[in-house]
Formats: C-alpha cells, sequence, structure tokens
C-alpha cells in the first residue's frame, strides 16, 4: 500500500473514533442526568442507540432541556 493509502486509513479511523467517543459521551451524559424521569431518560437512550446520529444531535440539541418540559407537564415534581 502507498502512503496515500495509510493516510486515508488514519483520517476514517480518527473519524470513527470521534463519532463513537459522541454517541457515548451522549449515552453517559443521558444516563448521568439526574434531572430527567425514567421514562424520559429511557426514550432517549432508545433513540440515541436506534439512530446513533440524529439521537446525538438531538440529544445535544435539545435533550438537556427535557426536565423542563416534564415540570411543565407534571410528570415530574418542581
Amino acid at each position: 500500500m502507498d502512503d496515500l493509502t495509510w493516510i486515508l486509513i488514519a483520517i476514517v479511523s480518527l473519524a470513527v473514533a470521534g463519532y463513537l467517543a459522541l454517541i457515548a459521551s451522549a449515552i453517559v451524559s443521558v444516563i448521568r442526568s439526574a434531572e430527567l424521569a425514567l421514562v424520559s431518560r429511557a426514550a432517549w437512550l432508545a433513540a440515541i442507540i436506534a439512530f446513533p446520529v440524529l439521537g446525538t444531535i438531538a440529544w445535544y440539541g435539545i435533550g438537556y432541556r427535557t426536565h423542563e418540559v416534564e415540570r411543565a407537564l407534571g410528570i415530574r415534581p418542581v
């Protein structure tokens, strides 16, 4: 294999490692989020596992505000 092939393999490997790290950090963040109700936590974990890219983007985009919605709906007391 030539040098270009090894460079491409290294770039792809780093991208995959970053992708997996981002998904793992989203899962850990959901699990450690104490302010989420159990049903919300389970739904977020299912979304991240079923749709890794979209679920992770959604968690980092709006997931951290789920507890505010729960309080507004009366799912979790203040």
